[in-house]
């Protein structure tokens, strides 16, 4: 039996992913322990980390059993919304390529579509939901879900089309964006007088939905690996339909529609003048420009490891083990960004350096290295990569800028992001998967030159702050 489980001879067969799993498994259980152990847990030092906080405020019981049930009723909806997420998100360029019959330029083209309808409808998604009613939005995301699954799996080319325009702007983000602005202006209405309690509450709720959807993410992908494995392709998406419609139900019982009360913002014009105000500090730019780029990597990631794996082996590949393989290793990424920042407190911007130089050597390994195990092993480094950069990268915005002016901010980087994105997609015909991994390994070597300059802007200025304390200091002696 052990036999059956540590075999890495056929990629075909599901026993060759099963010793990825447990070493995965293996490795998560250690990290817990050497945070258990070795790194005692000082609630106060990392609340301190996180935010900073006054001492806790006394409140009454009644407000203290709404923000544990706004909690629990959060968390529900939103676990089973990313569960339904994640039961499609493995299958679907597989979907495109087996059932549509679509070529590796035409599923480009249409990743490229939603890309590009993601950034400008999803803006304006995010607006409305920050003014509007988010309840209802988030029913509108289900719809817009179940409609584009059931067009998709008619096998029809231009249905494909359809489903990809009509679901643009309600991918991932919205569920980040909308779900959270339910539960900020809930917060807002129960903790009207204790601003402190309301944002530990934030904090903490949020970073458990975090933790359930990593865990949730494993899990559902791994369950939906053996469904597809059974019965074919199309039952994951039958999978996200009626998690879809469960979510749906969940909201509609436990959600209220919070339409009495909007968040203050600034006008348009006036968030974008503040915004490029900030854009002319070097610090900032480095930071945006770094962001935009480990985007545009992300993104040719997202749409190249699938064929990259396909194209490494004969016969066929279950997507749906290889991806939860990745997202486990996403976990241990978080692992270590809570290791290193929380616990040892390594400096965030040289390590953003060392990311962007370990994620150019190991996109470039994968582009150069021709086995389905190394792309395999690589493929899921590159994830846990990601895992450890998205925290970092938020905490590093959330000190040089506010919450306010961040998508402003993300939306102008983006822009030239997506102009670079466009032009090399409507350029498939002269690449293929394993250029885009070589082109997104120099885009991380440019990344890494712009991390270089941030970190000699900031040693400068630290120097420069040093210098004139000391003189302050001299001149009052």
């Amino acid at each position: 039996m052990l036999g059956n489980l540590l075999n890495f001879s056929d990629p075909s067969k599901n026993s060759y992913y099963f010793p990825f799993i447990i070493i995965i498994i293996i490795i998560l259980f250690l990290f817990q322990i050497i945070k258990d152990y070795f790194f005692k847990k000082d609630q106060n030092l990392i609340d301190s980390f996180d935010l900073e906080l006054a001492p806790n405020e006394s409140y009454d019981f009644s407000i203290a059993s709404r923000k544990e049930s706004l909690r629990i009723r959060y968390l529900i909806a939103f676990v089973i919304t990313r569960c339904a997420m994640w039961a499609k998100a493995p299958y679907l360029y597989y979907l495109f390529m087996i059932v549509h019959k679509f070529s590796f330029v035409e599923i480009g083209f249409l990743f490229l579509i939603r890309e590009i309808g993601g950034l400008f409808f999803g803006t304006i998604i995010y607006k409305l939901a920050l003014k509007s009613r988010r309840k209802l939005l988030c029913h509108i995301f289900n719809f817009i879900t179940i409609i584009t699954v059931l067009l998709l799996i008619q096998g029809s080319r231009i249905l494909a089309y359809l489903a990809i325009i009509i679901s643009s702007g309600f991918g991932a983000g919205f569920i980040s964006s909308t779900f959270e602005a339910w539960l900020l202006i809930e917060s807002e209405m129960i903790f009207q007088n204790y601003p402190n309690v309301k944002q530990r509450f934030l904090k903490r709720t949020l970073k458990k939905s975090y933790i359930y959807d990593a865990i949730n993410s494993i899990i559902t992908c791994f369950i939906c690996s053996f469904i597809y494995t059974k019965f074919g392709i199309i039952a994951p998406f039958w999978i996200n339909i009626f998690l879809s419609l469960l979510s749906s139900i969940v909201i509609e019982y436990l959600w209220d529609e919070n339409i009495l009360l909007g968040l203050e913002d600034d006008r348009d014009c006036i968030r974008l003048y503040r915004a490029m105000h900030l854009i002319k500090k070097l610090d900032v730019l480095c930071i945006g420009l770094i962001e935009g780029l480990v985007k545009a990597c992300f993104f040719i990631y997202v749409f190249s490891w699938t064929p990259i794996l396909k194209l490494s082996t004969y016969g066929p590949i279950n997507v749906g083990f290889i991806f939860t393989i990745m997202l486990s290793a996403t976990t241990i990424g978080l692992h270590f960004y809570a290791i290193f920042f929380i616990y040892l407190r390594f400096d965030y911007h040289i390590s953003i350096v060392a990311f962007l130089f370990l994620l150019g050597l190991v996109l470039f390994l994968i582009y150069y290295i021709n086995s389905f195990l190394l792309r395999l092993i690589f493929l899921s480094i590159c994830n846990g990569l990601f895992g450890f950069y998205n925290p970092l990268i938020y905490l590093i915005k959330s000190e040089m800028f506010s919450e306010r002016y961040r998508a402003t901010i993300k939306f102008l980087f983006s822009i030239p992001t997506n102009v670079y994105i466009i032009i090399i997609f409507l350029h498939l015909n002269y690449m293929n998967c394993f250029t885009l991994y070589l082109i997104s390994s120099i885009i991380c070597l440019i990344a890494f030159i712009i991390g270089i300059i941030l970190n000699i802007f900031i040693k400068i200025n630290n120097n420069n702050e040093e210098n004139n304390e000391h003189e302050g200091y001299n001149y009052i002696l």
